[in-house]
């Protein structure tokens, strides 16, 4: 197997804090962030306890799988990268605009309740430290196993009424540039984009992200990541999502700070999703309900002349 080595920003956001650490389980910091590093002969995992985020995933010999800045905002914001986690809302609160976009999980402190590491993965279970949205519990389970990461979100209703929810596994993929990662699955889907007027569009053809991009996708099967640069692919599967969000700044990445146009080429958001106005849910009364996203690497075949 080739090892495959890179000097771009967003292998260098955590590559000095993994190659210092010998194999293990280690428990660190990272720009101020509490962080669990296992690092094992199967590759390496990064998950921040500040929102029970993925922040670093990389198979053992291959690019990272996931984007992260270079330049993260100090807590309590959440962080730029990984695989973030939108609930129990996805962006503005419906009801009231102050309070933080895409809810409360991503930016609250979770504690480690479970863990089991093998000889090609693991299992990791987290809990918030306090509950963090009143009539509602969730749970977040990481698996790795054999080269694929999945992410669970486990949602139960434990109030005294029907409550609607609405979330996504916010994923940022990283990619070698925006020009050679071309996009596969969408094709035919209904897709809303939020730049043009939240008119509805349909998607005839897979597509390069040549600019700012914001669409939601009506869509609840996979997609795949083409990597022409890297010459990968990713597969990029989901449970209980009837929605798919595409999502990279372009040009606006001037005005975020924990990623500038020195960053905006070196991912692209590619998001398991439940919400409007293709599939939000309304969770009754003593129900949960799984919502999980799945990454692993499928063959490549360049593309034909």
């Amino acid at each position: 197997m080739v090892m495959h080595k890179s000097n771009s920003v967003h292998d260098n956001a955590v590559r000095v804090l993994v190659d210092s650490m010998d194999q293990g389980i280690h428990e660190l910091e990272w720009h101020g962030f509490p962080v669990r590093l296992i690092k094992q002969p199967w590759g390496e995992l990064l998950i921040s306890l500040h929102g029970a985020q993925v922040l670093h995933f990389q198979p053992i010999g291959e690019h990272p799988i996931l984007w992260l800045t270079s330049q993260p905002k100090s807590s309590p914001s959440a962080i730029r990268g990984g695989v973030p986690l939108c609930w129990p809302w996805f962006g503005k609160h419906p009801e009231d605009e102050a309070l933080p976009a895409h809810g409360v999980a991503r930016t609250d402190q979770w504690q480690l309740i479970g863990e089991l590491v093998s000889e090609s993965g693991g299992c990791w279970i987290l809990a918030p430290e306090e509950n963090l949205w009143s009539d509602l519990s969730l749970s977040i389970c990481i698996i790795v196993d054999h080269g694929r990461l999945t992410v669970r979100m486990t949602t139960e209703n434990i109030g005294q009424n029907s409550h609607s929810v609405s979330q996504a596994l916010h994923s940022y993929f990283a990619i070698s540039s925006l020009g050679q990662a071309e996009i596969r699955g969408l094709a035919g889907c209904l897709y809303i984009d939020k730049l043009q007027a939240i008119t509805g569009f349909e998607l005839d053809t897979p597509f390069f992200i040549t600019q700012e991009t914001d669409r939601i996708y009506s869509h609840n099967k996979g997609v795949l990541l083409v990597d022409h640069g890297w010459q990968r692919v990713l597969s990029i599967i989901k449970q209980c999502s009837g929605s798919t969000v595409v999502w990279n700044p372009g040009a606006a990445a001037k005005q975020l700070v924990d990623v500038g146009l020195s960053q905006v080429d070196d991912f692209v958001c590619v998001e398991a999703a439940r919400i409007a106005p293709f599939d939000n849910i309304i969770l009754p009364v003593g129900e949960s309900v799984n919502f999980e996203t799945t990454i692993s690497l499928a063959p490549y075949e360049p593309a034909q002349p």
